[in-house]
């Protein structure tokens, strides 16, 4: 994903322009994962879809320097994942915004072309953007390949995208709302 942060001046005020600072960063769960253990030189694969346009080709030019993003498609139509966090003055997130439609395209038929890759991974890692069949699969996949899985969330509204049976994952990571909602469905 592209991140953009946006830092209200002022307490935001609704139906008008507001005073911001901007950050712009890449982002996404997994890639931030994937750059940290790459930065540890650790040997990563990145696994995912990008749109083929300007935010897509920034993020494969800085990341290969860490990772492997041979596997990494773009796909022409869609836009790359987009994230946007408008913070209050106290740098409390009021409003998050998240663009992932591209992620819909990451489905168990896309996952089953990377077969080879799961199997011969020591950890997958995945965050809760993948659709809920792909998430299913790739649990069953994690245990008939005795391959440990971390799943990560992302936010408390995609946790419905979940497995409902989620033994055999290795670690699951959620904060409080994240888990909540889980719990709750």
């Amino acid at each position: 994903n592209l991140d953009t942060k946006l830092n209200l001046m002022e307490n935001l005020q609704l139906k008008t322009s507001n005073p911001v600072q901007s950050l712009h960063s890449l982002g996404g769960v997994v890639r931030n994962v994937a750059e940290n253990l790459g930065r540890l030189n650790q040997s990563v694969t990145l696994l995912s879809l990008l749109g083929n346009d300007m935010a897509g080709r920034q993020i494969l030019e800085e990341c290969q320097a860490l990772m492997d993003v041979s596997k990494v498609q773009m796909v022409d139509g869609l836009a790359t994942g987009s994230y946007i966090a408008l913070l209050s003055p106290n740098g409390e997130l009021s409003l998050g915004l998240a663009d992932m439609n591209i992620i819909e395209k990451m489905d168990p038929d896309w996952l089953i072309a990377y077969q080879s890759t799961l199997a011969s991974a020591s950890l997958i890692i995945a965050d809760n953007n993948l659709r809920k069949d792909t998430m299913e699969y790739l649990v069953d996949q994690c245990s008939i390949l005795n391959k440990k899985l971390i799943i990560i969330g992302v936010s408390s509204p995609k946790t419905k995208r979940l497995p409902e049976k989620l033994q055999g994952t290795y670690l699951t990571l959620f904060n409080l709302d994240e888990s909540q909602a889980y719990f709750q469905r």
